[in-house]
């Protein structure tokens, strides 16, 4: 699910130049004007920081969402939770042909390191399809968190024990028992299943 809602936009952090109070928001894929920087801007970061740990899936700054839509590649580095690169040099993504808005510079799952919690994602813009300053930029990061299932198997255990033997007072020496079964519940750890769970950060 889209990782860049209205609470991580708000945490967004734009280097070198931060961004007017409020600006951030429009990074939301949602958005129809997107962030635009200004002329001295051409190579800005883009910090995202997660609510919570995610195993992204991929990152895409489309350009055919915005009316003005210039990012023709970026590249990214990931952290982990403690604060470390998950990749030692940034990942290129692939570049967004000049006269195709629909083709966007993108990163995708085969790009990406699999399986690794990610906190923190740091978008360098590149390029440009008109060698100007990005404009119209919004952030579309695919990500979904792990949600541990703790499940617990109930095994039913049945006793019994045999009353006393008595006797019918008849005479005949016949007897009779009764068995009464008691059935207890008896709770063993059950397997710990992880699953991904589609977020919104």
């Amino acid at each position: 699910m889209q990782a860049v809602d209205e609470a991580v936009s708000k945490n967004i952090i734009v280097t070198p130049n931060p961004l007017p109070i409020g600006e951030n928001i429009k990074f939301q894929p949602t958005s129809q004007q997107g962030v635009s920087f200004g002329g001295n801007d051409r190579t800005p970061t883009i910090t995202v920081n997660f609510g919570k740990p995610a195993e992204v899936h991929s990152v895409t700054l489309p350009r055919n969402q915005t009316p003005n839509g210039n990012v023709q590649q970026f590249e990214v580095t990931f952290y982990s939770p403690d604060g470390n690169k998950i990749n030692d040099k940034p990942i290129l993504s692939n570049s967004s042909p000049n006269k195709d808005k629909t083709k966007p510079a993108e990163l995708d799952s085969s790009q990406i390191p699999s399986n690794t919690p990610v906190s923190r994602v740091d978008i360098t813009i590149v390029s440009t399809t008109d060698g100007e300053s990005p404009k119209g930029v919004v952030l579309d990061i695919i990500a979904c968190t792990e949600a541990t299932t703790e499940t617990t198997n109930v095994t039913p255990v049945s006793t019994g024990f045999t009353s006393g033997s008595r006797g019918t007072g008849t005479g005949t020496g016949t007897g009779t028992s009764t068995r009464v079964g008691i059935t207890e519940s008896t709770q063993t750890p059950g397997t710990t299943t992880k699953r991904c769970k589609e977020m919104q950060a």
